[in-house]
């Protein structure tokens, strides 16, 4: 229980943290993979954040 408890901290930390940034991590990798049709790489940075957030905010099953 504690393991995952601190493992929700880290994820809700992480993902507030890369929410915050205004710059793309890794911009060469970015461009090397990103398609050209999909949104930016910072939309998709943006949006992975969001989802490492809500995963690190969801309790626990009891």
């Amino acid at each position: 229980m504690l393991i995952h408890l601190a493992a929700m901290m880290a994820h809700g930390f992480l993902g507030l943290a890369l929410m915050q940034t205004t710059t793309v991590l890794a911009p060469d990798w970015h461009l090397g993979v990103h398609p050209g049709w999909a949104s930016s790489p910072l939309d998709d940075q943006k949006l992975g954040a969001g989802i490492t957030w809500a995963f690190g905010e969801i309790p626990p099953p009891s």
